[in-house]
This record gives C-alpha cells, sequence and structure tokens, in this order.
C-alpha cells in the first residue's frame, strides 16, 4: 500500500495542531495525552513516507489501533540482550523485519528529578536493543532508532543548578564535563539528545527531538530550543530511513 499524501501545513503546524486538540479536550494535560497525539502524527508521518499503515503501530488507545493489534497478533515488544524484552512506543517493520523503533517521553513536573532517570532509560532502551541485534535475535537489518522528548515549560526547567563535585574526574577545576558548567535543566536535555546521536564514541539513536511545552490559556505554544533537535528534522530523517528502508519485493 503506498502512502497516504500529506496533509496541509508544515509538520510543526501540524504538531501545535496536535497538542492543541488535547488541551482542548483537558484543562489539565497529562503527559500520557502528550505522548498519544505526537505518537499518532508521526504514525502518519511514517506512512505518509511510504510505509504500510498496518505496519507501523503505536501505543495510541483508539479502538481501530486496537483491533489492529489484535487482529495481526503484532505488539510493540522486541527483545532486548540485557533483559528479556522492551515496549517500544512506536514500531514500524516490513515483513517479518524491523525497520523502525521510537521512544517518547513526556516530562511534566520535576524536571530536576526526572533528568537523570530519563537519561538512563534512553541510554539502556538503545544500548540493549542494537545489543540484541548485534546478537542476532533481530535479524537481518539494524533497526533505526528515534527518540523524542516533550518538556513542559515550568520554571524549573530553566533553573541553573551546579552539579555535585564528582570524587574522581580529569577535570580538576570542574569536576564534571565542562559543558554541564552552567546548564539549566533544559540544556540537560539537550546535551542529552545530542549525544544521543553523534557519531562518537558510539550512536545510540539515529534520530532525536527535544521539545517544551508552554501552555497559554488553554492552548499549546511548542517552542523547539535547539532547531538540531526540532521536529521537521526529526521528520526528515523519518523519510530518509523509509527511503532507505528494505525491499519487500515486487
Amino acid at each position: 500500500m503506498p502512502g497516504r499524501k500529506s496533509e496541509s501545513g508544515s509538520y510543526s503546524e501540524r504538531l501545535e495542531e496536535a497538542l492543541k486538540k488535547v488541551y482542548s479536550s483537558e484543562q489539565s494535560v497529562r503527559a500520557d495525552r502528550h505522548l498519544r497525539a505526537v505518537g499518532d502524527l508521526v504514525r502518519e508521518i511514517f506512512v505518509e513516507a511510504g510505509f504500510n499503515e498496518e505496519n507501523v503501530l503505536t501505543r495510541s488507545a483508539e479502538e481501530g489501533e486496537k483491533r489492529l493489534r489484535e487482529r495481526s497478533g503484532a505488539r510493540l515488544t522486541l527483545p532486548g540482550y540485557y533483559r528479556v524484552t522492551k515496549d517500544w512506543d512506536l514500531v514500524a517493520f516490513e515483513d517479518d523485519n524491523l525497520v523502525a523503533a521510537v521512544e517518547f517521553k513526556s516530562v511534566s513536573t520535576s524536571a530536576a528529578k526526572n533528568v537523570n532517570n530519563r537519561v538512563e532509560e534512553a541510554l539502556g532502551s538503545a544500548f540493549d536493543l542494537r545489543s540484541a541485534y548485534s546478537q542476532k535475535l533481530l535479524e537481518p537489518t539494524e533497526p533505526w532508532l528515534g527518540y523524542m522528548v516533550i518538556l513542559q515549560g515550568t520554571e524549573e526547567l530553566y533553573k541553573i543548578r551546579k552539579p555535585k563535585r564528582t570524587l574522581f574526574s580529569s577535570n580538576k577545576k570542574l569536576g564534571w564535563d565542562k559543558e554541564f558548567e552552567d546548564a539549566s535543566y533544559l540544556k540537560r536535555y539537550a546535551i542529552l539528545c545530542k549525544r544521543l546521536i553523534q557519531s562518537k564514541p558510539h550512536q545510540l539513536y539515529d534520530a532525536a527531538c527535544l521539545l517544551v511545552v508552554k501552555e497559554i490559556g488553554n492552548e499549546p505554544l511548542v517552542e523547539e530550543p535547539d532547531p538540531k533537535l526540532g521536529f521537521e528534522q526529526f521528520v526528515n530523517k523519518v523519510k530518509d530511513r523509509a527511503s532507505s528502508r528494505p525491499s519487500t519485493g515486487p
């Protein structure tokens, strides 16, 4: 089945529209509603890029999507190497070949308390799945991995707080990586996302996106703190993966 044609408007505009629908349905938006709206939009993008609709699954609560998963027998559960399995938020495949997996995270409050947990989750999920591939628990193609984090634009997110002094470090003056000097919690998330997709020392994800959502009345204002981590570039990388995905034959 060919992909659907793109709807009018840029992808960033479509993102804002998707989040507006969430805000119009609830005065106080829960993190899972953020993720559902974004996950559904990213699924649409995969389909528009050429994937069969039935081959892109998300955690959507829509009844049609639930029936699709039940009918196909497909799940969002992928094998791990250091753990048995891991449920991802979006999975795209061709025949029996996993092509892409995407992890969505939303931090609505307590940015300071959650940042280290988010880092550990992001590292663990990608390293575990890539290890499963290297151990031939997934074949034949190494999957494309995406990571997207949505932060609530609270005052705490912009606070600058020095890290704790470390016991051992080659940087005797600071005691930590100098890039974290005078870094807000938002900047720490940006550093995380950039390093997840860096080729050195090893690339854990193929694409990352960082968004900040501020509530203005009953509508969201979506900000992209770094254009290199913006939604449009994430979409372009999805399209690149779609164009280079394994052929399923005639």
